[in-house]
C-alpha cells in the first residue's frame, strides 16, 4: 500500500514539474476567487502581498512575477489607489445626475513602476537603444499629451490622465523587450483567470446577487447609478451585467479581446491535459459574460473574428485537436441557444430604438460631429477627460449625460488635438504592419502571432463604437498586445 502511494506521488510530481505554469494557474485562481471575500482595500492589501509573494516562491522569476500581477491588477482600477475625483453636475432627462471624472494612481501602476526599476537596474546593459518608427510616433504622441494639458480647464486631472497613459506606454516598451514565449503564457494565465473570475460575476449579477461591493471595484453609494450602469438605454427593464467594470460595454470589449487567447489554448493540439480544462471552463465563462453584456456590436465583432480564427487554423494549418474543436462549438450552440429567448432576441429587437432619431446611433454620430467641432477650436486638445466639459461649455450639451466620444480615434483627436491623433493612428498602423509582414514572409507559421491580431483586431474594431482612452483597465489591453506583437520579432 505505500509502495502504491508513493508511485502515485511520484507520477503526480513529474507531471506537476512538467507544468509548473500549473502552479500559477491555480495561484491567481484562488486569489481571484477571494476577492469575493475582501471586506476593504486594507485586506485586500494583504491579499494582493501574500499574492505577489507565491507567485513568486512558485516561478523563482520576479520580473514574471510582477508582470502578471500587473496584468491581474490592472482590471481593478479603484484598488489601493490615490484618486481625484471630479464632479460634474447635469441632467438625464430633467434628473440631477453626477458625472465622475476620476483618474488616480493605482496599485498595478506601483507595480509597473518597481518591474521597471528592476529591469533598468539589474539588466541596463541588455536593454536595445535603437528607435524604430513606433518609438517615434509613440514619443510625438506623449509630447501632443503634454501640450494638450495646458489647454485644459481642470490640468491636475488631465495631467493624471496623462500620466495614467505614460505608465501604460511604459508598460508596452517593457512588454517589448521580453521572451514571447513567456509573455504569451502569462498573457494565457491572466485571459484564462480573468474570463473566468468575470463570467463567474456576471452571472451572479444576473441572478441578482449583485455587484462585488468591495473597494476594488467602486466606491459610494450605488442608488443614483443603478438605473444607467446595468440597464439598456432602450429598454430600462433590460439587465446588462458590467462585471467589475464602469459600464456593460467595456465588459464586453475585454471579454470580447481575450476570448481568441482562451479559445487557442483551449482547442490547440499541444495544450497540456490540466491547462485545457482550465482554458475551456474560462471559455464558457467568457461567452456567458460576453452575452450577458447585451452589447450587440461585440456579439457580431466576436462572431467573425472567432469564426476566422477557428476556421483558419481547423482548415488551413491542421494544429486544431478535433474532438477538443467539436466540443467547443456544441458549448457555443448551446450557450447561444439558452441565451436567445432572454437576451439575444430581446436585445436584437431594440435595435429599432438603437437606428431612430435619438438612439445609440445618432447618440454616437452627435459626439463624433462634436469632436470635430471642437478641433477647429482647439486644434492642440482640450487635455485627457475633459471633451464633457468642453462640450457643455462650448455647445451645451447634448439631449443625454455627459460621456467621452464613442470611438477611441474621435476621443484622441478632441483631447490630444490632430497631431496626437496622426501619431497614434501611425502607431497603431506601424504595429499591425509588422504582423502582417510576418504573415506574409515568415517561414514558419505562428498560431500565438496570428492569434494576437485577432485579439488586437477585435479591440481596435469594438474601440470604435466605446470610450476607452481614459479606461484604464480597458486600454490596458492595447498597449499590453502590440508589446507581445513587438516581442515576438526581437531576436
Amino acid at each position: 500500500m505505500l509502495k502504491l502511494h508513493q508511485n502515485i506521488t511520484f507520477k503526480l510530481s513529474k507531471i506537476w514539474n512538467k507544468l509548473p505554469y500549473c502552479h500559477i494557474y491555480i495561484i491567481t485562481i484562488l486569489f481571484l476567487v477571494s476577492l469575493f471575500f475582501v471586506p476593504n482595500n486594507k485586506i485586500l492589501f494583504a491579499f494582493i502581498i501574500i499574492f505577489i509573494t507565491c507567485l513568486y516562491l512558485v516561478s523563482k522569476n520576479i520580473l514574471s512575477t510582477l508582470l502578471l500581477s500587473f496584468f491581474i491588477l490592472s482590471v481593478f482600477q479603484k484598488g489601493l489607489s490615490f484618486s481625484f475625483e471630479t464632479y460634474l453636475q447635469s441632467d438625464i432627462f430633467s434628473k440631477p445626475f453626477q458625472y465622475i471624472i476620476s483618474p488616480g494612481f493605482y496599485f498595478a501602476d506601483y507595480i509597473l513602476l518597481l518591474l521597471i526599476y528592476i529591469k533598468i537596474r539589474f539588466k541596463s546593459k541588455q536593454i536595445n537603444h535603437t528607435i524604430s518608427w513606433k518609438d517615434v510616433n509613440i514619443i510625438i504622441f506623449l509630447c501632443t499629451l503634454m501640450v494638450s494639458i495646458n489647454f485644459s480647464p481642470i490640468p491636475l486631472a488631465s495631467a493624471l490622465y496623462t500620466l495614467q497613459l505614460c505608465f501604460l506606454i511604459l508598460s508596452y516598451v517593457y512588454i517589448k523587450q521580453m521572451q514571447f514565449k513567456t509573455v504569451y503564457k502569462l498573457l494565457t494565465i491572466m485571459a484564462c483567470s480573468l474570463l473566468i473570475f468575470q463570467g463567474t460575476l456576471s452571472v451572479m449579477q444576473y441572478i441578482k446577487t449583485g455587484k462585488l461591493q468591495i473597494a476594488i471595484e467602486s466606491k459610494g453609494d450605488y442608488s443614483w447609478s443603478i438605473n444607467t450602469e446595468r440597464r439598456s438605454i432602450e429598454d430600462s427593464t433590460f439587465f446588462r451585467s458590467e462585471g467589475t467594470f464602469s459600464d456593460p460595454n467595456f465588459l464586453a470589449l475585454y471579454v470580447a479581446s481575450l476570448l481568441p487567447v482562451v479559445i487557442h489554448a483551449f482547442i490547440i493540439k499541444k495544450t497540456p491535459l490540466l491547462i485545457r480544462i482550465v482554458s475551456g471552463y474560462a471559455t464558457v465563462m467568457g461567452f456567458f459574460g460576453l452575452i450577458l453584456s447585451a452589447s450587440r456590436i461585440s456579439w457580431l465583432f466576436s462572431f467573425i473574428f472567432l469564426g476566422i480564427q477557428m476556421y483558419y487554423l481547423y482548415k488551413y494549418k491542421n494544429k486544431v485537436n478535433n474532438i477538443i474543436f467539436s466540443i467547443l462549438v456544441i458549448s457555443i450552440i448551446s450557450i447561444s441557444t439558452l441565451s436567445l429567448p432572454t437576451i439575444i432576441i430581446p436585445r436584437i429587437q431594440q435595435l429599432t430604438s438603437t437606428l431612430s432619431n435619438g438612439g445609440g446611433l445618432s447618440y454616437r454620430l452627435d459626439f463624433i460631429h462634436k469632436s470635430f467641432e471642437m478641433i477647429k477650436l482647439y486644434p492642440f486638445g482640450v487635455g485627457l477627460g475633459m471633451f464633457p466639459f468642453i462640450h457643455f461649455q462650448e455647445f451645451g450639451g447634448s439631449y443625454s449625460f455627459p460621456a467621452e466620444p464613442h470611438t477611441i480615434f474621435a476621443q484622441v483627436l478632441s483631447e490630444t488635438g490632430i497631431a496626437g491623433c496622426i501619431s497614434f493612428i501611425l502607431f497603431i498602423i506601424f504595429n499591425l504592419k509588422s504582423a502582417v509582414i510576418h504573415f506574409k514572409f515568415s517561414k514558419t507559421f505562428s498560431s500565438e502571432i496570428f492569434v494576437l491580431t485577432i485579439s488586437t483586431s477585435i479591440f481596435l474594431c469594438l474601440s470604435m463604437f466605446y470610450p476607452v482612452l481614459t479606461e484604464y483597465s480597458t486600454i490596458s489591453l492595447l498597449f499590453i498586445f502590440f508589446g507581445i506583437l513587438d516581442s515576438s520579432y526581437v531576436v
